[in-house]
This record gives structure tokens, C-alpha cells and sequence, in this order.
């Protein structure tokens, strides 16, 4: 198994572009100066030509790999130094004693052996080049993949913990109004039958269409709404058209979801909780504004550890990925009221995104 996985592996893509590159060194000379190279395709020229060929494969693809890419440089120059040496020697007091015998074989001189090194190792440099590029390109592909398969981990990880967070969070205040015996069961159950079939249908997807995002925050707000119970006012308003743009799915919900949890959570009333989004220029811009008890904890950011749910940190994390040097995030606590501002370049390469 192994020997046909190394006989597969020699006609592979490395080895047939080498081949090429050789055929091109072969021929560039009749394409270049034929007249003053003095070069031939004469059977005992081609059989040196395939020696030196040899040479590149074995330092491409056993030198190379074995102890340049291991970082063990001082084996691989005397390595390669033996190689160039060696292949010299054994041109001139072999090769071209069978391929020349009445011309330049049987004159072994210092100038000959030199003349071979300079050829040899001028040979093994160029097509070393060609494995060097070669390596580091699968090297980059290879960090490419494990990134992109990083990213996708990490994606769905944190996509993970949405979807049980909504629900969790929702059917834990349908659980309370309907011990309660509210009239608004009814309603709030419809609403997170809404938001459920477009997390299940469309959360998983890399992007969705703004449309359907807006609307589903419509629908996650209408519930919230309902929660309020007269004790303040919810203010959603959308500029701009969305149709021609995608987002990633579940990314400004966080922003109000915090927003409703944190208002709700002090058992004062106004409650003021605005939402504005604005399309622009290619660019959505989110503003979230609510208001707060301030009991002299920083409950908004300690509630983002302290509780389950996706938390700050997590979209944070979500748009590092999915938008890197596309979107600013800001958020500041001022005289009893929280606001988040977001920009978010909408324009993105989405299989930029999917491939990274």
C-alpha cells in the first residue's frame, strides 16, 4: 500500500510541472541564442541533461524535504554541497568518458571538475527555487485550511449557544405569564413560533438576506414588547432599504435582547428602549439606547459571564470573524442609560468568507 502510494504520488503535480519546467530549460537555449550556445539534442547531451535531472529530483524531493524542511540546515549543506561535489566528479570521470571519449573524456582537470560544480549546482539552484515556491504554497494553502476549519468550529460554536439562549430566555417568561393565566400567551407564543422556524431555517446559513434578519428582529422585539407590560416604551425604527444586502443571521439580536434584559431587570418603570437602523452607503448602522437602574454594580457587563447566553463577547467574536476591518463596535454607560453603536460594511466577499 505504501509503495503505490509512493508510485502515485511521483506522477502527482509537483513532479509533472517539474518535468515541464525541465522540457522549457531544455529548449530555451534554441529559443534564445542558438547560434551561440553551442548547444545539441544529441543523444550523449540529452543523457547528461537526464543526470542532472536525476540530481534535482533527489535533492528536490529527499534533501530538501528531509533536511531543509526539518530545520536541519547544517546536514543539508554539507548534503547538498557531497551532492554537487559528487555529481561532478562522476560526470566527469564517468559520463563523459562513455558519451566523449576522443573529446573531453580522460582530461580530468581542476577546470573541468569546476566547470561541472558551476553547472550542476547552478541547476540544483533553480529548480530548488521551484520547490522552495512550491512548499511554501502548500505550506499557505495548508494554514489557509486549518484556519478556515478553525473558524468554521468556532462559528458554529458560538452560533450553538444562540438558538438555546432565545429559547431558553422565552419560554421561561411564556412559562411565568401563563402560571398567570396571561391573555398574552397566545400572542407570545405565535411570536417565538416566528423566531424559531427562522432560527431552524435560516440561522445555519452563512448569510441571509437583511430582509429576513429585520424581520426577525421585528418579531423577537413584538415579544419583548410584551413584557413590558406598560412599564415604558419600545421605539424600532428602520431607514434605508434592505433588500439588495445579506448579514450573517443572528448578529444585532444580542444588542437587543441586552437591551431589554438589562432595562427589564430593576423594577423601576420608564423604561426608554430605542432601536434605530440605518442603511447607508453599503453600511448598516445600529443604535441601541435603553435605560437603566443603577444600583451601583456594573450589572451589564458582569451579566455577560455571570449568566448563559451569547453575551457581548460572543458577537464581538462573530464579527472579528465574519467581518474583520468591516465593522465598528462601540458601547458606553452614561447618566443611567446603556448604548451600543455599530457599523457594519455590508459589502463583503462572501466566498471570501466561506473559503478563509
Amino acid at each position: 500500500m505504501a509503495f503505490r502510494k509512493k508510485i502515485k504520488s511521483f506522477f502527482g503535480v509537483e513532479y509533472r510541472i517539474l518535468l515541464l519546467l525541465w522540457f522549457i530549460y531544455l529548449i530555451i537555449p534554441y529559443l534564445v541564442i542558438p547560434e551561440r550556445y553551442g548547444y545539441s539534442m544529441a543523444p550523449s547531451d540529452l543523457a547528461i541533461k537526464v543526470y542532472y535531472l536525476l540530481l534535482v529530483v533527489l535533492n528536490n524531493f529527499v534533501l530538501i524535504p528531509r533536511f531543509l524542511n526539518n530545520n536541519k540546515y547544517w546536514k543539508f549543506t554539507i548534503a547538498i554541497l557531497s551532492l554537487i561535489v559528487i555529481g561532478a566528479f562522476f560526470e566527469e570521470m564517468v559520463l563523459e568518458n562513455i558519451f566523449y571519449p576522443n573529446t573531453r573524456g580522460g582530461s580530468l582537470t581542476v577546470r573541468s571538475v569546476q566547470w561541472s560544480i558551476y553547472k550542476i549546482g547552478f541547476v540544483i539552484a533553480l529548480f530548488s527555487s521551484f520547490k522552495l515556491i512550491w512548499d511554501n504554497q502548500k505550506r499557505q494553502k495548508r494554514l489557509s485550511e486549518l484556519e478556515r476549519e478553525k473558524m468554521e468550529s468556532e462559528l458554529k460554536f458560538l452560533k450553538s449557544q444562540i438558538n438555546p439562549h432565545v429559547l431558553f430566555n422565552n419560554l421561561n417568561n411564556i412559562y411565568s405569564y401563563a402560571l398567570e393565566k396571561s391573555e398574552k400567551v397566545p400572542e407570545m407564543l405565535l411570536k417565538l413560533s416566528d423566531i424559531m422556524r427562522y432560527m431552524l431555517k435560516d440561522g445555519n446559513d452563512r448569510f441571509v438576506s437583511l430582509d429576513k434578519e429585520l424581520n426577525y428582529l421585528k418579531d423577537f422585539i413584538d415579544l419583548q414588547k410584551l413584557r413590558l407590560e406598560g412599564r415604558g416604551e419600545v421605539k424600532f425604527e428602520v431607514e434605508g432599504y434592505a433588500t439588495p444586502y445579506r448579514i450573517a443571521p443572528l448578529l444585532l439580536v444580542a444588542f437587543v435582547e441586552n437591551s431589554f434584559k438589562h432595562s427589564m431587570r430593576s423594577e423601576v418603570d420608564n423604561i426608554l428602549i430605542k432601536i434605530n437602523i440605518r442603511i447607508a452607503n453599503d453600511t448598516l448602522h445600529l443604535y441601541v439606547e435603553n435605560t437603566y437602574w443603577d444600583n451601583g454594580n456594573d450589572s451589564y457587563k458582569n451579566s455577560q459571564n455571570a449568566e448563559t447566553g451569547i453575551g457581548l463577547k460572543n458577537v464581538r467574536k462573530r464579527l472579528e470573524l465574519m467581518y474583520p476591518d468591516k465593522h465598528n463596535l462601540e458601547i458606553e454607560r452614561e447618566n443611567g442609560r446603556f448604548v451600543v453603536q455599530l457599523s457594519l460594511n455590508l459589502i463583503v466577499d462572501e466566498l471570501e468568507v466561506h473559503n478563509y
